[in-house]
């Protein structure tokens, strides 16, 4: 099934429904609910990209990019994917690396996630993100500071 996978610039119609993939059981406890004023806000920001994960042109989950200004690192904000087990957002990370290096420019990706969020943590360590730091939530929960550097082909 992830052979037909692409990334695509999001469109801002498209927030609501990246709104009910966040709030969506099986993510809402591993990502930040943003509110739409505060997705649209990111969405109008220029050092920030959404995403659009499509599986045979039809919207399948999103990612959500931040520019760090180091002018090296971008940060992964948040993946979201509608189904879980099928190995569309290890192959969408894999495209969102080619993403970053070939049109952004940046060599390294970085992200946080939960430690009770042991699926992703697996998949990162799976596609060579490595551990590089620690860090609290706001809510008192423990993250992972995970980062991957980039070839530039």
């Amino acid at each position: 099934m992830t052979e037909n996978i692409s990334l695509v610039p999001s469109n801002p119609v498209e927030l609501s429904n990246f709104m009910a993939l966040e709030q969506h059981p099986d993510a809402a406890e591993f990502v930040t609910q943003n509110t739409l004023k505060e997705h649209l806000a990111a969405f109008n920001d220029p050092q920030i990209r959404y995403l659009t994960v499509e599986v045979d042109g039809i919207p399948a989950g999103f990612l959500l990019l931040a520019n760090d200004p180091d002018g090296i690192s971008v940060e992964l904000r948040r993946i979201v994917v509608a189904d879980k087990s099928s190995g569309v957002g290890q192959a969408a990370m894999r495209l969102l690396e080619s993403f970053v290096v070939e049109k952004i420019g940046r060599s390294r990706l970085w992200l946080d996630v939960f430690t009770t969020n042991p699926r992703a943590i697996h998949v990162y360590k799976k596609l060579g993100y490595a551990q590089f730091g620690t860090d609290v939530y706001p809510d008192g929960r423990p993250l992972l500071l995970l980062e991957k550097k980039l070839a530039k082909n």
